[in-house]
């Protein structure tokens, strides 16, 4: 049921999360507050069901935030006292916000942007819309952005790595 959720420790996902939006009306509102880390098993994932409209979920961290291999995420992740790091095939439709790093591992996928206090590092073949870094940049092979909005130190391409748009900070494709 569509609402706010609060936990004051620490929260794992295993399997499936299935946000019913049947008693939410149209375009119904999750917000999940965590007092602890946020972490989901490898394979795990977040599905709609019943949602009428787009939807809306929110999920805030005190703590660290780690989606196992292959997990499968809705919604718009921020940590504000740790790292958001995805493992290989991760997978988010939202923004994620970081106050500390984020890692998508190799082959993740976020349709959102990045925004990270600190680095910002793109496992081989991983892509994101736009990166927003308050340190460095590093993407590994064949990674992909859309855009660099921001970067606070040096931004590193591997083989076959490139931004598909080009702006101030990403001059042409393949190179800042």
């Amino acid at each position: 049921v569509a609402g706010n959720y609060n936990q004051v420790a620490a929260v794992g996902l295993t399997g499936v999360l299935t946000l019913d939006g049947s008693n939410g009306g149209n375009n119904p509102v999750w917000t999940f507050n965590i007092g602890g880390a946020f972490t989901t098993a490898a394979g795990s994932s977040v599905v709609f069901e019943n949602v009428v409209g787009t939807g809306s979920v929110t999920w805030k961290t005190v703590g660290a935030v780690t989606l196992g291999a292959t997990s499968l995420m809705i919604g718009d992740l921020t940590s504000t006292g740790g790292a958001i790091t995805f493992g290989a095939g991760a997978e988010a439709v939202g923004n994620l916000d970081a106050f500390a790093a984020i890692t998508l591992g190799a082959a993740a996928e976020v349709v959102g942007d990045l925004t990270a206090g600190a680095a910002i590092n793109l496992g081989a073949g991983a892509v994101a819309e736009v990166l927003d870094a308050g340190a460095a940049i590093t993407f590994g092979a064949n990674a992909v952005t859309g855009k660099i909005a921001n970067v606070g130190a040096a931004v590193t391409f591997g083989a076959g790595a490139y931004c598909v748009g080009v702006n101030a900070r990403c001059t042409q494709a393949g190179s800042v």
